[in-house]
């Protein structure tokens, strides 16, 4: 097998002493992600790259922009960044459909788990409840 260099690969693989630079190892690691990301994106539908736009290009393009973005993508949701980093989210209107189901789903199985284990109240007296309701508002119950 050889011995192993300080990286921890094996020395027939990679021979510092032979002059292998760092950058020639980026350069081959990657090409070797770009490849998998490449198959993934083909051969899975559970890969999704989400696409951005800088918020130059969207205040210079508008809704061109993002229509673009979104037809180059994978996905119908296109991240805004500012100043470099991920602010924004735009999503299809489909995309921001099924994600409110998704949450009225969540919220629903978090109502049934809470009277699953007894941890709910009844409201005794309905017509006063909006009061109790404003009292508790107030003091951020």
């Amino acid at each position: 097998m050889g011995t192993v260099n300080q990286v921890g690969w094996p020395r027939h693989y990679i021979n510092f002493n032979q002059g292998c630079s760092f950058g020639f190892i980026r350069a081959v690691y990657s090409a070797v992600i770009c490849a998998i990301i490449a198959w993934l994106v083909i051969n899975t539908k559970e890969v999704s790259i989400m696409v951005s736009i800088n918020a130059n290009d969207l205040k210079r393009n508008g809704i061109a922009g993002i229509e673009r973005a979104m037809l180059n993508g994978l996905e119908n949701s296109v991240t805004v960044d500012v100043r470099g980093k991920a602010k924004y989210v735009i999503l299809s209107v489909d995309e921001f459909n099924q994600y409110r189901e998704y949450q009225l789903e969540q919220a629903i199985s978090e109502a049934e788990l809470c009277i699953d284990n007894g941890q709910f109240t009844t409201i005794k007296d309905i017509e006063n409840y909006a009061l109790v309701l404003e009292k508790e508002i107030a003091n951020d119950v």
